[in-house]
């Protein structure tokens, strides 16, 4: 039997429906830009391979503290699968006024890494004006300043990032930088820094973060560790 062929001005609007088309008839080639909405893309259909450019952030530990501990030490999380890591604090607060947020590296042993090679610089935005504080060497890095205890007006909230390269190299480093804000007795507190440890670190590479205040302790808060990969 002989096919006539149907211009495409001799179909009526609406006329050809999913009933007519044959399965595979359409590939990508057939799209117009733009003719994919939100509203056309399945629950669940985009999945983290082709999120590409964005980063996947895979959560590690999540840490919850209620009542007072001196140090937040993370369970061991650096390695060689990520070279990025960001850790988010929220509501971390101290058990006595104007304290300052700190952090220090841990090994893998449980040896506290506390020589002078944490280089900072550190802003602190209060009502009272701008603060700064920086270190050419020092045992910790200082986050933030007079934090309160409050637990109506006080804490503070904060997000950092690690970048860590543990490989073989002879010149690996690990930098960080952060921001976040708090209150001190109904004051707000904006602060935001960054600095690298000035060692090489895989001689003996960091297994974990110690969080703690310079005096007193951590009366409560929640730290969430993620791994990021992609292509960052």
């Amino acid at each position: 039997m002989s096919k006539t062929q149907i211009p495409t001005g001799g179909i009526t609007a609406d006329a050809i429906n999913g009933t007519l088309i044959a399965d595979d008839a359409i590939n990508s080639e057939h799209y117009t830009d733009g003719s994919i909405d939100t509203a056309h893309i399945g629950d669940n259909q985009v999945t983290s391979a082709k999120a590409t450019g964005i980063g996947t952030h895979t959560l590690l530990e999540t840490i919850n503290i209620s009542s007072d501990t001196g140090n937040v030490d993370t369970s061991a999380f650096f390695s060689t699968t990520y070279k990025i890591y960001r850790i988010y604090g929220r509501m971390v607060r101290p058990s006595s006024n104007a304290k300052n947020l700190r952090f220090r590296f841990i090994e893998s042993d449980g040896t506290v890494k506390d020589a002078s090679n944490y280089k900072y610089q550190e802003v602190v935005s209060l009502d009272s004006g701008l603060g700064r504080n920086n270190s050419s060497g020092q045992t910790y890095v200082q986050m933030n300043n007079t934090i309160s205890s409050s637990v109506d007006n006080g804490a503070c909230n904060f997000s950092i990032v690690f970048n860590s390269d543990l490989s073989t190299s002879s010149d690996n480093v690990l930098q960080y930088y952060w921001q976040g804000g708090g209150a001190e007795g109904g004051s707000a507190i904006y602060f935001s820094g960054g600095g690298w440890y000035d060692a090489v670190i895989s001689n003996d590479p960091p297994s974990k973060i110690r969080f703690f205040f310079d005096s007193g302790n951590v009366a409560s808060g929640k730290f969430s560790i993620f791994g990021i990969t992609g292509a960052i």
